[in-house]
């Protein structure tokens, strides 16, 4: 088993967070500009690819040393995250409430954003066939006469 297996990930608040399976101990954290509410995450064998409120960030997956990090106009949380690998260097695909957006994974430089004018502003479905996709789901556990109780639950699709 490597050592990447051993890990696992997590983004929280501003943070994202490299902890041990076997002993929940933090190897590495990376605090990032703003907040990443209901974050998604995509990891790669090099990369750890995050997004959430207005932005989006890419890390080294080994030592967390942030690669780079993108602030986007009308990106809204939760948001689905891909990386299609088949693009030289990789091709980010977020979409959240009626937006589209794309950014190169090398650099995080925004290469397009599509508006669906006349769409609405609904939930986007996204798949982009042979991508790393983190596609968030939510669940309401328990609610009570002053709060509510939220699960947010990001899968991976390989």
């Amino acid at each position: 088993m490597s050592e990447k297996d051993q890990r696992f990930y997590i983004a929280t608040g501003n943070r994202v967070a490299c902890l041990d399976k076997a002993t929940g101990e933090v190897i590495w954290q990376t605090d990032l500009d703003g907040s990443l509410n209901y974050a998604s995450m995509v990891l790669d064998d090099e990369r750890i690819l995050v997004s959430g409120h207005k932005r989006a960030a890419c890390l080294d997956r080994a030592t967390g040393a942030l690669r780079w990090q993108t602030e986007i106009k009308g990106l809204s949380s939760p948001n689905t995250l891909a990386l299609d690998k088949s693009v030289p260097g990789g091709q980010i695909i977020l979409s959240c409430g009626g937006l589209l957006f794309s950014l190169w994974a090398e650099t995080g430089e925004l290469l397009w954003d599509n508006g669906l004018k006349g769409w609405g502003y609904n939930h986007i479905c996204l798949r982009v066939p042979d991508a790393i996709t983190s596609q968030p789901k939510h669940q309401v556990i328990s609610t009570g006469k002053s709060s509510t109780t939220v699960v947010t639950e990001n899968t991976q699709d390989p």
